[in-house]
């Protein structure tokens, strides 16, 4: 019999009650979920291991770049390539969506996020952001 893991990733907008759930967790709260909603090009990604959700993450589209961040891995599921899967799911969504540049968004005691995104080749930012609403 196959001992083999499979890794199910969903690009879903708008996120599932699972998905907010999860960036709850991770101290993703309301706020940063209505800054996602303004984004014109965006996906917000699920993926499953063992077959229990594995975790979430956010990614948008603006001039070619794609941004990836609210990336939460539930704490049961680290470890296991999870957050690799969520980068890869972002990185098909982008190149499908047109995009020539990825970069991802963690913040700086986020020493977990460190091995995925690193190795994926995407810009890193290990500094500290805030959000702001320009006037219409």
């Amino acid at each position: 019999m196959c001992q083999c893991r499979v890794v199910t990733a969903f690009q879903i907008w708008e996120p599932l009650a699972i998905m907010t759930e999860i960036w709850a967790k991770g101290g993703v709260g309301p706020e940063r979920i209505n800054v996602m909603h303004r984004a014109a090009t965006k996906t917000a990604i699920l993926t499953r291991w063992n077959e229990m959700p594995g975790g979430v993450a956010f990614a948008a589209l603006h001039d070619g770049v794609c941004m990836v961040h609210a990336v939460e891995v539930l704490e049961h599921q680290r470890g296991q390539g999870v957050a690799k899967w969520l980068m890869r799911s972002a990185g098909f969504w982008a190149q499908a969506q047109g995009a020539t540049q990825m970069a991802v968004l963690c913040t700086q005691t986020n020493a977990g996020a460190k091995p995925p995104v690193s190795g994926s080749g995407a810009l890193i930012w290990w500094g500290t952001n805030h959000y702001r609403q320009f006037p219409d």
